[in-house]
């Protein structure tokens, strides 16, 4: 057992994100994504939804400072704007970092491939669509 680290962080997803380095990324993916099609390792932690995923992942993982933009969405094709699944994300990055993060957005077929160049793809149980965030390691 670890103290203060958060339960749903299991041992081979803890290891991932300790030997990442500056500027590798992760993604945390809806219940709707083609994660394995991506080619990178899965990790499933399929009882959260996107957001209870990005507050566990930041709870150990330090966002890019150097980067303008750390977070990155899939880019809703029939919506106007950020939807709430990706307000209560900026929302629980700027809670971790401390700061306001900003984002960019890709189209859905340019999102599948960056998820390509992740270090591990997080599967969750997001129902809200277009709940996908590619993350971007920052340093300590």
């Amino acid at each position: 057992m670890l103290k203060n680290i958060d339960p749903q962080l299991n041992p081979r997803l803890l290891y991932l994100l300790a030997t990442m380095g500056h500027g590798d990324r992760v993604a945390i993916v809806d219940r709707n994504y083609p994660a394995y099609a991506s080619g990178v390792e899965v990790n499933h932690l399929g009882s959260l939804d996107s957001t209870q995923a990005l507050h566990v992942v930041l709870s150990v993982m330090p966002l890019d400072r150097f980067e303008e933009t750390p977070m990155i969405f899939m880019q809703p094709a029939d919506a106007g704007g950020p939807l709430p699944v990706h307000q209560a994300a900026l929302s629980a990055a700027a809670d971790a970092e401390g700061r306001p993060i900003a984002c960019a957005w890709r189209e859905r077929h340019a999102f599948y491939e960056e998820v390509r160049t992740a270090t591990v793809v997080i599967a969750t149980d997001e129902s809200r669509p277009w709940g996908n965030i590619l993350l971007m390691k920052g340093v300590l």
